[in-house]
């Protein structure tokens, strides 16, 4: 499997299926979805976006690069990870530099307890997060800046059955704003099907 970009600058639908059911998240125009269960498709279908990405620079950028985003899909292998989205998208000739993994967790809620209050019981122990409600349920965003510095945007959706977990990151702290919009438009576009 290769990744997959948009034809004629449409979004694209990324559908996930669970044992209870499935769900699907729409990425924006210029981002490739990139398998991650499989390590073989994982390299093929980075290799696409490094080509398109990179065609032009430099060996080391490209090794950087590469590396980075080998390491990513990795992590969300072993986290049982379903999807690892990379942008792909260009403003005034420079990269936009972002990347969204997606998890699904079972539900953080106690039985017969509304999912509002798990979200708020996470933020408590996290020390920080702002409540969201989005189409799939309640939400909790928590933004902050990581190392080397990048912007971490981080979501739990409190799903029927289940938890999404989405982390965003990108090297663009500067554009926080900006990015973090998008970010929520993106996690918007979450929807559950039984």
């Amino acid at each position: 499997m290769t990744a997959r970009r948009p034809a004629s600058g449409r979004p694209q639908r990324w559908h996930g299926r669970e044992p209870d059911g499935a769900w699907s998240l729409c990425l924006p125009v210029g981002w490739a979805q990139i398998p991650v269960a499989d390590p073989a498709a994982t390299a093929r279908a980075l290799g696409d976006v490094e080509a398109r990405q990179l065609s032009g620079a430099e060996p080391a950028l490209r090794r950087r690069f590469r590396g980075d985003l080998l390491r990513a899909a990795r992590q969300a292998r072993g986290a049982d990870g379903r999807l690892l989205g990379v942008s792909t998208t260009t403003v005034a000739g420079v990269p936009l530099d972002a990347t969204v993994l997606v998890h699904v967790l079972p539900g953080l809620r106690r039985q017969g307890q509304p999912r509002v209050t798990a979200l708020e019981r996470l933020a408590s122990s996290l020390g920080r997060g702002e409540h969201l409600q989005v189409p799939a349920g309640p939400a909790l965003r928590a933004v902050r800046t990581v190392e080397h510095p990048s912007l971490q945007v981080e979501y739990w959706v409190a799903g029927r059955s289940r938890t999404y977990y989405l982390t965003f990151r990108s090297s663009l702290v500067a554009l926080a704003g900006p990015l973090t919009a998008m970010f929520d438009a993106v996690v918007a576009t979450l929807a559950e099907v039984r």
